[in-house]
């Protein structure tokens, strides 16, 4: 700040008043014009940036696209810091010059030039630092001039055609963010309308999922939930919106939550490939894996079952590489055999509405473990219409009062369910099913058998295997 204040004090000495405040007819160059116009912040970032010499070059020709000293503050605030100038004085000055270098392009153009010249404008920063062409601009001029950045945050053009002698200056009301400059927390940081659940969840789960989004040799790909995946999870939870879903959730579930979104390495959406992906979440001793499909679009299945599509690829961050999701991966182990029905509506609506009417949510809600024969909606409405006292009945028959994973069955041996009943003042014993290998499928008190579907769903007191029909004892 002192070296810029220093040349603009000897630029008025030396005969520049008019451009300093004097005649408004007499344009001065770009570094006298934002002066005049009070870009402080702006211009204390170009003189630590040590890029005043090409506003103040007479040969320059450039478009500047000039961030108020409000966007300024805006964003010192999202970055955790207490104003534009602790934003100038903390940023390193390779992150600033990159910055501006960012809302410079390289040929004077107005807003009617912006407005006829293409979706995208090119600018003067170069990323990666080895690439033949400059990273880009996104355009919007439907409704003024608006301008997209790597962070997937808008500007808007607030004040247009500001001349000067070696360019035009076009004001914008947010500081744009280019490529490669933030690392990760930051990318998700400055875009609040997307990722503000998002970041209120890394906060809780504490300094080891912010250590890792901030590690400057961090190298990772992060699948980044917007705030209506987070809102659309805690509503399947019985939430009201995304702050009570990260309220409710304890900061290691969160921990775990976040690592599943997390691949080693930063890749591309073009370099993922098909099929499991280890993620930095581990479970029972090794990664959790999350399977990968990149036919239209990349789509991610989690330990729900459920599908997460890539609505945004390639944010690149210092330290890695962001892809934006639609929704929120669900990892093994860490929701009950309750809410992982819950939050795969697709296929269990069906199973949590009865399993909430016959009153058994709170008893599969408990610490187990448990196994779960969980019937599909297809299954259910294939079944025969159940009286209110044989529904629990029924869907305690689906369960056992033990963990049994597919690797564990006992083929071809009755097992006791939790399915009692009281008869005539005494107790019942607990039916019995038996599972078959080949083809895998339930036998029950029915001639038909129940295939099971899918296998080893992992929730945090127990497991889900699926069924595509719903079992009937006697």
């Amino acid at each position: 700040m002192k070296s810029w204040m220093k040349w603009t004090a000897t630029a008025c000495v030396a005969g520049l008043l008019t451009a300093c405040g004097g005649d408004s007819h007499t344009k001065g160059n770009m570094a006298e014009e934002a002066q005049a116009k009070g870009y402080t912040a702006l211009l204390a970032a170009a003189s630590k940036a040590e890029i005043a010499g090409a506003l103040t070059d007479p040969n320059a020709n450039l478009t500047v696209f000039a961030p108020t000293d409000a966007a300024f503050n805006a964003l010192a605030t999202q970055l955790g810091f207490g104003s534009a100038t602790a934003l100038v004085e903390g940023l390193t000055r390779a992150q600033l010059k990159s910055i501006l270098q960012y809302h410079l392009l390289p040929s004077a153009k107005s807003a009617a030039d912006l407005q006829s010249g293409g979706a995208t404008q090119s600018t003067a920063y170069t990323f990666p630092a080895n690439a033949n062409s400059k990273a880009t601009l996104s355009l919007n001029t439907s409704n003024s001039v608006k301008l997209t950045d790597a962070v997937l945050t808008t500007a808007t053009v607030t004040s247009a055609n500001l001349g000067a002698s070696n360019g035009i200056i076009h004001q914008v009301d947010k500081v744009l963010l280019p490529p490669g400059v933030l690392n990760l927390l930051q990318t998700a940081q400055v875009n609040p309308s997307t990722f503000s659940a998002l970041g209120a969840a890394v906060t809780k789960a504490g300094a080891g999922v912010v250590n890792t989004l901030s590690g400057a040799n961090a190298n990772l790909t992060l699948f980044a939930p917007t705030n209506t995946a987070f809102a659309t999870l805690a509503s399947q939870l019985g939430l009201a919106d995304a702050g009570a879903l990260v309220t409710a959730l304890s900061a290691s579930d969160l921990t775990k939550i976040l690592q599943f979104h997390l691949l080693p390495g930063a890749k591309a959406a073009a370099a993922l490939t098909a099929g499991q992906a280890d993620t930095a979440y581990t479970f029972e001793a090794s990664a959790a894996k999350a399977s990968l499909s990149t036919t239209g679009g990349v789509k991610i299945t989690d330990a729900a079952l459920t599908q997460a599509s890539v609505a945004a690829a390639d944010v690149n961050a210092v330290n890695g590489i962001i892809h934006v999701v639609d929704k929120v991966l669900v990892p093994p182990g860490v929701l009950n055999v309750v809410q992982m029905a819950q939050v795969n509506p697709a296929t269990f609506s069906t199973l949590v509405s009865k399993v909430v009417s016959a009153g058994l949510k709170d008893t599969l809600s408990g610490a187990g473990p448990f196994t779960l024969f969980a019937p599909t909606n297809t299954a259910f409405a294939g079944a025969p219409s159940l009286t209110a006292t044989q529904l629990p009945l029924v869907l305690k028959y689906h369960v056992l009062g033990s963990q049994v994973l597919s690797t564990a069955i006992p083929f071809g041996t009755p097992v006791a369910t939790l399915n009692t009943n009281n008869l005539a003042g005494a107790v019942v014993p607990a039916q019995t099913i038996t599972i078959n290998s080949s083809p895998l499928a339930i036998t029950d008190k029915t001639a038909v058998a129940a295939p099971i579907t899918a296998t080893d769903v992992r929730a945090s007191n127990g497991v889900i295997h699926v069924l595509s029909k719903v079992l009937i004892p006697n």
